[in-house]
């Protein structure tokens, strides 16, 4: 009874032990994909942000805001 607790006592930490850098590198993974993601988005936005001296290209002027009033019966 005390040798088989002693070796699925020395399985489990020893899984937990081999196991710890595959998690490590599992995180690792996921970050790197993340930064990618944010590079390619930081590509995609870059020129759109206006420069101060530039006038921004804005094809549609604002108009003034229209207000229609409905009223019903009751």
């Amino acid at each position: 009874m005390g040798l088989t607790f002693v070796g699925i006592f020395c399985d489990i930490f020893g899984i937990i032990l081999y196991g710890a850098p595959l998690t490590v590198m599992i995180s690792n993974g996921v970050g790197a994909i993340l930064a990618v993601a944010q590079l390619i988005l930081y590509a995609c936005y870059y020129g759109s942000t206006p420069k101060e001296g530039k006038p921004v290209k804005d094809p549609v002027k604002p108009t003034a805001p229209q207000v229609h009033m409905t009223v019903s019966a009751v």
